[in-house]
């Protein structure tokens, strides 16, 4: 974790992603208990079960997957389930401040004199994304 500069590492077996383990499990299962890092296998570490989201799937949709199982953390997979990455709480929240701050400034631009009859419209992907949830 140290090395990659990250806060959690994703377990896997074959290929398939079968764990998480955070930086806040090993403080609280392992040096908070007194135990040996070294002595401890990730899996013994994993939350269960792991939850996953496919690369493809909006923002609304990790949102909605955290909220259900209650994580702060998903993996995300890509069409053959292996791993391609993890989505944080974190990221989620920056992503939807962005949309927000963008939504913001929409608004009041409308609100300015003669500009709601040229307004344009916000691109596809960005109006789904806002919408979505």
């Amino acid at each position: 974790m140290k090395r990659r500069a990250t806060c959690a590492v994703v377990v896997v077996e074959r290929g398939l992603p079968v764990g998480l383990v955070t930086d806040r499990d090993l403080v609280t299962k392992v040096l908070a208990k007194g135990r040996a890092p070294g002595s401890v296998r990730l899996l013994e570490l994993c939350g269960s079960p792991i939850v996953t989201m496919a690369v493809d799937e909006p923002p609304a949709v990790a949102a909605r997957l955290m909220r259900e199982h209650g994580t702060r953390w998903l993996v995300v997979v890509g069409p053959d389930g292996r791993p391609v990455g993890v989505l944080t709480v974190e990221d989620l929240f920056a992503r939807f401040a962005r949309q927000l701050g963008h939504l913001s400034l929409a608004v009041d631009r409308l609100r300015e004199p003669g500009v709601s009859e040229r307004a344009e419209p916000l691109p596809p992907r960005e109006a789904e994304d806002v919408g979505a949830g």
